[in-house]
């Protein structure tokens, strides 16, 4: 990893309802650029109440204090999310801006592919060179999008990086 790099973010996609085993996922990034290479060092990918993914934001906000905008989708619960962590946790930024529409799960998919595919988004290994049980889950989903059963992985991975590299952005 470079020792320092030109931004980092947290990247969250919020389920309404995400307890039981059939329902969406609730998933967040850490996302770090230089230049134009994205790096993915954390990820977060459960079934689980809001307070866990609060309690999460809380902690890669200790962990990592330079990802200074924390994106969460502009659905759902989202945007109370941000209004709720507003006076404890800076930079809670709803995605995308106001007023500016989304794009289609496969069009936004499809505007980061380039970097995928040129090798510009870079996932971790562990210090003993083993993957993170959470990159498979992520390689897989984004691999079989948008025949996948779940698509959280890539909501996330696509506002990150497009984000990060706006060159991306529709």
């Amino acid at each position: 990893l470079p020792s320092d790099f030109d931004e980092i973010i947290q990247s969250w996609d919020l389920a309404l309802d995400a307890k039981k085993k059939t329902d969406s996922y609730m998933c967040g990034g850490v996302l770090a650029r230089k230049g134009a290479l994205v790096f993915v060092l954390a990820g977060f990918h459960e079934h689980c109440s809001i307070n866990k993914v609060v309690n999460q934001i809380l902690e890669w906000n200790q962990l990592y204090p330079k990802a200074r905008a924390k994106l969460i989708e502009r659905a759902i619960s989202g945007p109370a999310l941000a209004q709720m962590l507003a006076d404890r946790v800076s930079g809670m930024t709803p995605w995308p801006p106001k007023g500016i529409r989304k794009d289609s799960k496969e069009g936004c998919l499809n505007a980061i592919a380039p970097d995928i595919r040129s090798g510009n988004v870079l996932l971790p290994l562990n210090y003993d060179g083993t993957k993170p049980k959470w990159v498979d889950e992520l390689k897989g989903e984004v691999s079989s999008f948008p025949r996948a059963p779940h698509d959280d992985w890539v909501d996330m991975l696509s506002q990150g990086v497009s984000f990060l590299l706006p060159s991306a952005r529709r």
